[in-house]
Parts: C-alpha cells; sequence; structure tokens
C-alpha cells in the first residue's frame, strides 16, 4: 500500500511538472503577394508539434482593412469547424475572430507545418502597399484547451500581405484664409518625384507645393490641385470664398440729452455690432440711442464682427452747448462756420502782420498750429477728429480764444 501511494506521488509530481513546461500551441500565417485586386489564401498553419488533442481554439486576427479584405474561409483541418466558427461582424475594421469547440472530449492534433484553416482575402487598393496579418487577444483572447486540462495562450506569427505595384497618388488640400489672402496647405500622398499644378480659379496657377494667393474680391472660386508622379495622376478641385474685412463706422445725431448713433459700416454675412459708451453702458442694437450728461466730452466705439473679421471705430462727442458758437471775438475778428466739417475760415477787418494760431483738443494738447503773414482773411483744413477744440489767436499783442465743435 505503501509502494502504491508512493508511485501515485511520484506520478502526480512528474505530471505537474510536465504540465508547468508544457509549451504553448503555436500558430503562423503564411505571406502573400497579390496584384491589385486579386484574391488570395493565407494559410494558418501549425508551428510547433504542440497542437495535440485540442479540444477548444479561439482567437483574433487583424489586417488593415484599406489594403485588404476577408473574402470567406477555404478549407479547414479542425473537425466540423466551418463558417459558423467565424464572427464576420467587425471584418470592415480588419477583425475576424473564431471559436470552435470539439465535439469529441480526446480532442484533435495537428501536426507542425500543416494547415489548420484557410482563409481568403482580396487586395482593395492600389500597389505598393502592404499590411501584416497579425493575431491580437482582443476582442477574442487567444486560447486553447486540451483533453489533459492543460491551457493557455497561443504563440503566433504574423503574416504580411502585399500588394504589388505602385500605388496611386492621391491629392488633397486643405486651406485657411484672412479675408482675400489665403494659404493652401498640401496633404496629398505620392510617392518619388511629384509636380504640382494649382489653379485659383481667377486665371492664376502655382507650381509650389503650399502656396499662398490673394484673390481680387469676395467672388467664390474653383480651386484645383493636379498632381502627377512615377505612379500616376489624381485631382481634387475645392470651392473657396474669399471676403473683404468688414470696415466699422458710425455717425450721431443729439437730441437733446439723448444721442441718436446710426451704423456705417461696411460688414458683409452675420454682422452683429457691440457699442461702448465712455460713460457706461453699451448696446448690440444696430442703430442704438444713448443719454449724456452736458458739457462734457466722451469717447464712442463700435466694434462690428461679419464671417471675414472683426474691425473697431471710436469717435468723441462734446455735449458741450453751442449757443455762443459764432460769437464775434472782437468786432473785428470772426470764425466760421460753427459746427465746421473741413474747412473753417477766419475773417479779419483789416490785413494783419502776422497772427498765430492754435487748436487744443479737450485734453489740452495742441492738435494744429500755424502762422500767418500780411492777410486779412484766411482758409484753413485741420485734419483733427470730430470733438469739442478750442481755438487760440494771438493777433499784435491780442490773444483771443474761441469755441469750436467738428462734426
Amino acid at each position: 500500500m505503501r509502494i502504491n501511494l508512493f508511485i501515485l506521488l511520484t506520478i502526480f509530481i512528474i505530471n505537474t511538472d510536465v504540465i508547468s513546461q508544457m509549451p504553448s500551441p503555436a500558430i503562423i500565417a503564411s505571406d502573400a503577394t497579390v496584384s491589385p485586386g486579386q484574391a488570395v489564401d493565407v494559410v494558418f498553419s501549425s508551428d510547433n508539434d504542440e497542437f495535440w488533442n485540442i479540444v477548444t481554439f479561439n482567437g483574433t486576427i487583424t489586417w488593415d482593412p484599406s489594403v485588404c479584405s476577408y473574402s470567406g474561409l477555404v478549407s479547414t483541418q479542425l473537425f466540423q469547424m466551418n463558417v459558423t466558427n467565424f464572427d464576420t461582424s467587425q471584418i470592415s475594421n480588419g477583425i475576424l475572430t473564431w471559436n470552435w469547440m470539439h465535439m469529441i472530449t480526446i480532442g484533435q492534433s495537428i501536426p507542425r507545418g500543416q494547415e489548420i484553416f484557410t482563409l481568403k482575402f482580396t487586395a482593395s487598393n492600389a500597389g505598393g502597399l502592404s499590411t501584416p496579418i497579425d493575431f491580437s487577444s482582443t476582442p477574442n483572447p487567444m486560447y486553447w484547451d486540451n483533453f489533459a486540462g492543460w491551457n493557455g495562450t497561443i504563440h503566433s506569427t504574423p503574416g504580411t500581405f502585399t500588394i504589388i505595384g505602385c500605388p496611386q497618388p492621391s491629392a488633397d488640400f486643405s486651406f485657411s484664409n484672412s479675408g482675400l489672402n489665403f494659404n493652401f496647405n498640401n496633404t496629398s500622398q505620392t510617392s518619388g518625384v511629384t509636380t504640382y499644378l494649382w489653379d485659383f480659379g481667377d486665371g492664376n496657377s502655382s507650381a509650389l507645393v503650399n502656396p499662398t494667393h490673394t484673390f481680387l474680391n469676395d467672388s467664390a472660386y474653383n480651386v484645383c490641385l493636379y498632381l502627377t508622379d512615377s505612379c500616376g495622376i489624381d485631382t481634387i478641385c475645392q470651392s473657396v470664398q474669399p471676403c473683404y474685412f468688414p470696415i466699422a463706422h458710425f455717425g450721431y445725431q443729439n437730441n437733446g440729452s439723448t444721442w441718436d448713433f446710426y451704423d456705417s459700416s461696411l460688414s458683409g454675412q452675420n454682422t452683429s455690432w457691440e457699442w461702448t459708451f465712455s460713460n457706461g453702458g453699451g448696446s448690440f442694437s444696430q442703430n442704438p440711442s444713448h443719454s449724456f450728461a452736458a458739457d462734457n466730452i466722451y469717447t464712442v466705439c463700435l466694434t462690428i464682427t461679419d464671417d471675414c473679421g472683426q474691425d473697431t471705430f471710436c469717435d468723441t462727442i462734446s455735449t458741450y452747448s453751442t449757443a455762443n458758437l459764432n460769437t464775434n471775438l472782437s468786432s473785428s475778428v470772426t470764425i466760421y462756420p460753427s459746427p465746421f466739417q473741413n474747412e473753417l475760415q477766419i475773417k479779419l477787418g483789416e490785413e494783419k502782420d502776422e497772427i498765430k494760431l492754435k487748436m487744443y483738443n479737450h485734453l489740452g494738447l495742441i492738435v494744429f498750429h500755424g502762422n500767418f503773414y500780411n492777410l486779412n482773411e484766411l482758409s484753413i483744413h485741420p485734419e483733427i477728429k470730430n470733438g469739442f477744440y478750442i481755438v487760440e489767436l494771438q493777433i499784435d499783442n491780442e490773444i483771443l480764444y474761441f469755441n469750436l465743435l467738428k462734426q
């Protein structure tokens, strides 16, 4: 009895040691070289002598679906394996899984170098491309199980599917613009020496890889890229829409303490308006009204935004009273008109040897000045913004001041 127990323990230890050293079955995929559009059989074979008495056999095959496509099961040496053992729901993504179980408990053996199963793949792209026919543990793990209860992960060696020939070029480009100015980014796929010809649709062209171009107006243009390499030619055309940058501008009218503003901007599609007033507040209306306190200078800004860009225009308005404008500084000096727009007239009662003139803005800064000699009337065109100004005239030994409003 003791001898029998010793023998059983020895056998158990030996079997345990064998199991721990038991290598996994191995599978290898054959290589394939085809012409564009050609179908070929890829053989999946046993790659060692451990594929014996297998009861279950599962796994996942992967490839690049842009290079080839799965066309079906050709043959198999596994007992009762057929197309139903293969899940084709993800073959458009280059994934094929299989699950197989032997109907007899003792399992099945396949010697090294012999076929396990054969699948057909078809070239789905131009020449010059290749993809590995590989194995993966997702979504279906590579797994085996034999009648003795041994199991584990299957060792695998991928094959390579190659399409002979030259890959056809593929023309493509992207673009960005700032108003009428465009930058074109060539994203084509080519082989070897490549020539490019851009047609901008306005009578102009370029042979640069990544050209820039300025259109003359905001019409729609059909831009085409023609390319030629050692494998062929290809063309792509896209419509582009240049645009003019918006130009902000506005006018205004005083109605007592309320000022009405009207938009006179140049803008395109989907224009929005944002007004800001220096005494606080703002508006998103196109033509707003706003109230200001009397006897002050205010800044008003309009920002417009459209599909092409953004622009801002600011102007100052004066709420000083104009009741005393055009008052004679003395019996011999008159300044008119007031308010004035571009031209200002100064009339003297008699000819003066020298007249010194200065104009100050609301910050006390000189914005215009000049010396004039031997005249009794003068006309000036100060290039200043709209707003309130003080004119200083020095005639002989007398200094005179006058309030002016430019609109």
